[in-house]
């Protein structure tokens, strides 16, 4: 039970603080939603593992790490923690927030930009956190592979700006490599993988 409990409280402060920083417009977001994964990932990675998302609880049980059994309760904990820091940034600001394409990104491009982040982040998770020759490795790792995949040098967005389109690989694709990220009070889940 520990381990669920830990997925929820861990994907809950990282989609808060997503929420608050993206609403909020801060320029520093990726660093400060870096900083609270790796803070996460410190406090729950002996516990649970530090999935927080459900891509990453799929990769982990591909590798052989987690057992099937364990999926269901993993993936529930993340999208109700993710549910609960959504309605709770909607209370503290007033307003939500949900990752979007741009209007001029077409599907092939969004789909192949999530496919490949997702990858990457699994990737260094999965090195990171599941390979017994990586074992030295440290939880500050994982939070710079997701500060550097969600900076983008040319354009910030505006404070009531809805989009995620940070991501480098194609400007204004509003990727959401975290699929728990994209859920708010009013919908969850426009595109999943």
């Amino acid at each position: 039970m520990s381990r669920y409990v830990t997925e929820f409280v861990g994907t809950f402060f990282l989609v808060l603080t997503i929420g608050l920083v993206v609403l909020d417009g801060t320029p520093m977001a990726p660093i400060a939603i870096g900083s609270v994964l790796m803070a996460m990932v410190y406090m729950g990675g002996h516990i649970s593992g530090a999935h927080y998302n459900p891509a990453v609880s799929v990769a982990i049980l591909i590798r052989g790490k987690m057992k099937a059994r364990e999926l269901a309760p993993y993936v529930t904990a993340q999208i109700s923690g993710a549910i609960l820091a959504s309605l709770a940034v909607m209370l503290i600001v007033g307003d939500t927030f949900a990752p979007a394409p741009a209007p001029e990104a077409g599907l092939v491009v969004v789909l192949l930009c999530e496919a490949l982040f997702t990858f990457a982040l699994s990737l260094v998770i999965l090195n990171v956190a599941t390979d017994d020759a990586t074992a030295g490795n440290r939880a500050d790792d994982i939070g710079v592979t997701v500060a550097d995949i969600a900076k983008n040098p040319r354009r910030r967005p505006a404070p009531t700006e809805a989009r995620l389109d940070q991501i480098p690989a194609h400007d204004g694709n509003g990727a959401c490599f975290r699929p728990p990220r994209q859920s708010n009070g009013e919908h969850t889940f426009a595109l999943y993988h």
